[in-house]
């Protein structure tokens, strides 16, 4: 009796860690987010998704279509009988981001600047595993996944992020990636921007969106987008 009942607790130990195993094995699904940011008010947050696989990520607005929301209002404003002068103002829609991750490969997003001469779509490119990650000794729990935490400065703002290292892709939200494991949240240690995680559906099947960016847009490198918004 004794030997019976100790071999059946040895076979349910392997199932379930068979099924564990099984579990941690799914390297694609789709992360929900909800995103905040002091520069949205009034609404201050919209929905955003990322749907990965072991080879790429597509991180996109709820809203966001392939066709472009955002516009420029003109407004033109009287001085003297000799002038005037326009002014210009974006309207963007909240939750037009767009951003394709390739494993080994690069970032490409799509972008719009206002410029002198009007509106402006582009799609940048830039290298992966650009970001320069600290680990720390944090660990949080999302959804029953356990994660670990992380830190950096990227693009000027400083950043702390949640990934789960058993689930062993290093794609995340927006532009961030690099890390051993998936990103699940983010936000600026300043306050001003936040990914905040809002739930996971893991699915080894996981069936990808086809990418699609702006038929309008203009390819341009990361460093030319750069030197327009400096100077926009």
């Amino acid at each position: 009796f004794l030997r019976g009942e100790i071999m059946k607790r040895i076979y349910i130990l392997l199932v379930l860690l068979l099924l564990s195993a099984c579990c941690w094995a799914q390297k694609s699904g789709r992360i929900t987010y909800r995103v905040f940011s002091l520069n949205l008010m009034p609404d201050h947050s919209y929905e955003a998704v990322l749907d990965f696989d072991a080879k790429h990520s597509i991180f996109a607005g709820a809203p966001y279509t392939g066709e472009p929301k955002t516009n420029a209002l003109e407004q033109k404003v009287e001085g003297s009988s000799e002038r005037s002068t326009i002014k210009r103002r974006l309207t963007r829609r909240h939750g037009e981001a767009y951003v394709v991750t390739e494993a080994e490969d690069v970032v490409v997003s799509y972008e719009v600047l206002l410029r002198r001469d009007g509106l402006h779509g582009y799609i940048t490119t830039e290298p992966v595993r650009e970001i320069e990650w600290e680990l720390v000794g944090s660990t949080c729990k999302f959804a029953n996944l356990e994660a670990k935490g992380a830190k950096c400065s990227f693009r000027g703002r400083n950043y702390f992020a949640w990934y789960v290292p058993k689930i062993a892709v290093g794609f995340g939200l927006w532009k961030f990636n690099g890390l051993p494991g998936l990103i699940l949240d983010v936000h600026e240690i300043d306050g001003v921007f936040a990914f905040r995680f809002d739930g996971i559906e893991l699915d080894d099947k996981h069936a990808m969106p086809e990418v699609i960016f702006p038929k309008t847009a203009e390819k341009i490198s990361i460093k030319d987008y750069a030197f327009y918004r400096d100077r926009m």
